[in-house]
């Protein structure tokens, strides 16, 4: 995202997140382990550490691993990139779900995690693309670059 497109996001989102709201969310930790069933979570924007890191799919397993050092909990649930995938090292497994609004990996349909009977897989659902963005028009304020920018990535599932 460019500079110009992080600031109109910025100034957009300060006048609709009020102070008191702004204070709740600056309170919430960027991490949480919990349990379900037989398993226990770590869920995390991005990284252990980090909540805006990039953490590649693709990276040779040490150094994916390496991300999560620390993590002992048998999933591991992580974002931010907006592309889906499921990967496992040990006895971990790590999910990010995609995105369900932005997706990065050029399908536009919702993107989920769905674990059963301690299995994990991404499922796909479609939704009414058009008519998120016939309200996004609607509702959004916002400079008609960064909101023709979110059309696309919308549409096409990719910056």
């Amino acid at each position: 995202m460019c500079i110009r497109d992080r600031l109109i996001r910025e100034e957009f989102t300060s006048k609709k997140v009020n102070e008191s709201q702004l204070e709740y969310l600056t309170s919430l930790s960027h991490s949480r382990s919990t349990f379900f069933e037989d398993f226990h979570f770590f869920a995390a924007h991005s990284g252990a550490n980090d909540m805006y890191s990039y953490i590649d799919k693709d990276l040779p397993e040490s150094e994916f691993a390496a991300s999560f050092n620390d993590i002992k909990e048998n999933f591991i649930l992580t974002g931010h990139t907006h592309i889906p995938y499921i990967r496992k090292f040990g006895s971990t497994t790590v999910i990010n779900p995609g995105s369900a609004g932005q997706p990065r990996d050029a399908d536009p349909r919702a993107s989920a995690a769905l674990i059963e009977d301690g299995e994990a897989k991404i499922i796909r659902v479609p939704y009414d693309v058009e008519k998120t963005i016939e309200r996004i028009n609607e509702l959004m304020t916002i400079p008609e670059i960064p909101r023709e920018r979110l059309i696309s990535i919308l549409r096409t599932g990719k910056l």
